[in-house]
């Protein structure tokens, strides 16, 4: 189930350099292609609890299913799940149904790919400048820049203070997105927001600024 999804998903993760992965592939003449990618992997079917364990899924912070079989990645996903309850699962699903089904096992995000597909291809047509922003606003579009996401805890030193305040912008040139509060996001939050514990807010950094940055507001989910 690598693919052009696998591999793509892949080579992020590795040019990121911000974890350790490796890729669990069946098929032989796919895992050649990973070995000219330099990718690390196991060569074996990611159905099979050992290969699983052999792969690190026991201590692994995070897993990646993009089987075009949904039945496989259900079973992945409870599978993994068993095994490391801690583990933040992302899996690929075909239809709506599958995808409440992978949420109801076990996975933290589900992604249709085929969906947002057709979706950016419809606002490509009717809304064209809007999509050439949110590309401007990926990492291809600035290299230099990160996305860059934390929550506010009950020690945090941002918290209570207002986004002012925090002086991110004045002293690191870091731009406040959108806070998550409860269920609801603040996008492009006011200066005078004050920052409350549990509020989870994304923002956008330079690459030169993002070490300081996360060290100021603490552990970085990026």
């Amino acid at each position: 189930g690598y693919g052009n999804v696998g591999e793509r998903i892949s080579k992020r993760l590795r040019d990121a350099k911000k974890f350790d992965i490796v890729v669990i592939e069946k098929n032989k003449q796919t895992c050649e292609n990973i070995k000219q990618n330099k990718i690390p992997y196991l060569e074996g079917d990611a159905t099979d609890e050992k290969i699983l364990i052999e792969a690190g899924i026991e201590r692994a912070r995070g897993l990646v299913t993009t089987i075009l079989d949904d039945a496989e990645n259900v079973y992945i996903v409870i599978t993994a799940r068993s095994m490391n309850p801690d583990l933040h699962i992302v899996a690929r699903g075909s239809s709506e149904k599958v995808k409440e089904k992978l949420y109801r096992i076990g996975a933290n995000r589900v992604v249709l790919p085929d969906d947002i597909g057709a979706r950016i291809m419809a606002e490509s047509l009717t809304r064209p400048y809007i999509i050439d922003f949110m590309d401007s606003m990926t990492e291809e579009g600035d290299p230099n820049s990160e996305f860059i996401s934390f929550k506010i805890e009950k020690d945090s030193k941002v918290k209570d203070l207002t986004i002012r305040e925090t002086k991110l912008g004045q002293n690191f040139g870091a731009f406040i997105i959108y806070v998550k509060r409860g269920g609801k996001y603040l996008n492009s939050p006011r200066a005078d927001t004050k920052i409350e514990e549990g509020d989870i807010l994304t923002l956008r950094v330079s690459k030169e600024y993002e070490k300081e940055v996360c060290e100021y507001l603490g552990s970085c989910n990026t």
